[in-house]
């Protein structure tokens, strides 16, 4: 099943990404907590992506450039680091 009805490349993407994941948001209640779930694999997606790249996917490899997932905590007001 694919998302069309998004009006931005960005919406797409994050329907989609909740589409092929639908099965792991039935473990949370909350949508503060689908919401968080979605941007953690948000966040995996566009670094896998841009290890895919020719330029970038080859310096991420060989450890010359090192990608770095952040998630914002807007209750604590700062930023977490997510191992990718």
């Amino acid at each position: 099943m694919t998302i069309q009805n998004h009006q931005t490349k960005a919406e797409q993407k994050l329907a989609q990404l909740y589409l092929d994941n639908l099965d792991d948001f039935e473990d949370f209640t909350s949508d503060e907590d689908k919401a968080k779930h979605l941007a953690l694999l948000n966040i995996k997606r566009q670094a896998k992506d841009l290890s895919e790249t020719a330029f970038l996917g080859s310096k991420i490899q060989d450890g010359s450039l090192r990608v770095k997932g952040l998630l914002y905590d807007r209750s604590k007001e700062e930023f977490k680091e997510i191992s990718l």
